[in-house]
Formats: C-alpha cells, structure tokens, sequence
C-alpha cells in the first residue's frame, strides 16, 4: 500500500473519529473535539487539492510550495473564522482553530515530500 494512501486514509479515520467525540458517540477530551478536525483540514485538503492537480497537469512530480500552502491557510481562516461568523450564527470565531489549521498547513508542509514526493 503507498504511503499516499495510507496517510489519507490514517487522517480520514482520526477526523473521523473526532467527529464522533463532537456528536458524543465517543467519549474525548475536549480539546481534541474542538481541535483535531480543524488540524486535520488543511492536510485532507491539501492531499486531495495535490493529487488532483498532479492528475489534471499530468505532472507526477508537482509539490505545493509554501506560498500556495499559505493561501489555502489564509483562505479557510478568512472563510470560516472571519466571515462564515458574521452572516450565520452556526458558525462562531476561534483564534485555536486559526491556531490548529496553520500546525496543520506547517506539518503537512514538513511531510509533503516524504508522503508524495516520487
């Protein structure tokens, strides 16, 4: 099994996971249901966004570089921390979200070339 897989399938379990800590299925510490799915966002994005762009540009090879990590950071703090919260009241400001989505962005970063690289 590729180590592609085997990541994305190990975060989609985990957020998973957190997801039934959030609905109370699962009994977890608040900090990983308030925290963990956000952490997870930006490397699940990031992995689908990246193999489908190397599909789509038929560039095996292709990494994401610091600058377009940082717009998708910027992109989803902005949504869902900043603007989502004024129009609907589902949705609420949280400075650790912001927080869990960048360790997120810098650790999926970090691994990009050990998971995807070629």
């Amino acid at each position: 099994m590729s180590k592609k897989l085997v990541f994305i399938v190990s975060c989609t379990l985990v957020y998973g996971v957190a997801l039934l800590g959030k609905f109370r299925y699962l009994p977890l510490p608040s900090f990983i249901v308030a925290n963990l799915a956000d952490f997870l966002c930006l490397p699940l994005m990031l992995s689908f966004s990246l193999l489908l762009i190397r599909k789509i540009k038929n560039e095996p090879g292709l990494n994401l570089s610091p600058a377009m990590i940082g717009a998708v950071f910027l992109y989803i703090s902005v949504v869902f921390e900043w603007l989502l919260p004024m129009y609907s009241s589902k949705y609420t400001r949280d400075l650790l979200d912001v927080l869990a989505y960048g360790a997120g962005g810098v650790c999926w970063g970090i691994i990009q070339k050990r998971i995807f690289g070629i």
